[in-house]
């Protein structure tokens, strides 16, 4: 498993293979052994490798699992899958710069927002909430009523946020440390365990649970159905929404070929995903703990 915390296809073509070529000579994996293992030819094999040959996303998963088997890796990886952190600050523009390094005129402005906040910016996929201004200093100041500024980054918008910080060299680990030099405070963070090999069946789990075959530290579960559940479209939930930890496992594979239904379900990446969801102190917590130990694999599990 890789000790950052971006997903497989995240990186651009050039920058995931210099990573590849790293990781083959680091074990001494052979393109023939590789070849074998994947099921390509030497010679197709040797043109993606040397860039002559496009690489898409289902080859790259390909040759990442093969890689994988010939090391003895774990076919799965941690990556985050939403952040949310708030800042005292309304000082939008330096948040922006020292986090994104992006410049603040990329932000477009519109009314509304969620939480109570008063209007949002956004770049792409990356939002960021701000509430009125509030002189600290003021006579009648109610620090409650002052929500200064909220980052949050969904699924999607932590994908576009590594797309940045591989073009500036830079990690989440920096990004979370720079959240912290700049007093923020994480609200929630979700961490994803990627299965790319199916290890866990949810039916499976949620016909446990419905035999009670399980032992946990929560009162319930519930499952969400969808039409086709029976094509493995299931969702399991452990825990309380409203809870400070809350687990959610659920077949990837089939809600992105509802969202792709040109790549089938067995082409899909990952197979199953388990997302830890953790809010408030234990978020701080998992932070705190991701930072020191740089090891996204211990921390989740």
């Amino acid at each position: 498993m890789l000790k950052d915390l971006n997903l497989v296809g995240g990186m651009t073509n050039t920058d995931w293979l210099n990573q590849f070529h790293d990781e083959m000579r680091t074990y001494k994996i052979t393109q023939g052994q590789l070849a074998k293992t994947a099921d390509y030819s030497r010679s197709h094999l040797n043109q993606l490798l040397t860039g002559n040959k496009p690489i898409n996303e289902q080859a790259r998963v390909r040759l990442t699992l093969a890689l994988r088997s010939l090391t003895g890796q774990n076919n799965i990886d941690v990556c985050i899958d939403y952040l949310g952190v708030t800042f005292k600050s309304h000082d939008y523009e330096e948040l922006v710069t020292e986090l994104f390094q992006i410049n603040p005129n990329h932000f477009n402005l519109k009314e509304g927002a969620r939480y109570g906040y008063a209007a949002t910016l956004k770049c792409g996929e990356i939002d960021v909430l701000l509430s009125p201004y509030q002189d600290a200093n003021a006579d009648g100041y109610d620090p409650s009523e002052d929500s200064g500024t909220m980052i949050e980054l969904k699924g999607q918008g932590c994908r576009y946020v590594e797309s940045y910080l591989r073009q500036q060299d830079r990690t989440w680990y920096d990004f979370l440390e720079t959240c912290i030099a700049l007093d923020g405070h994480f609200t929630r963070v979700d961490l994803a365990i990627n299965d790319r090999n199916g290890l866990l069946d949810v039916p499976t789990l949620i016909e446990k649970c419905d035999r009670d075959e399980f032992t946990s530290r929560f009162h319930g579960f519930r499952d969400n159905r969808t039409k086709q559940w029976e094509v493995s479209g299931r969702t399991l939930y452990l825990g309380s929404p409203q809870s400070e930890v809350y687990f959610c496992i659920y077949d990837k594979a089939f809600e992105q070929h509802q969202k792709h239904p040109e790549i089938a379900i067995e082409d899909q990446p990952i197979r199953t995903r388990f997302e830890v969801r953790l809010r408030r102190k234990r978020a701080a917590a998992a932070i705190k703990n991701l930072l020191a130990e740089r090891d996204p694999e211990k921390v989740v599990f």
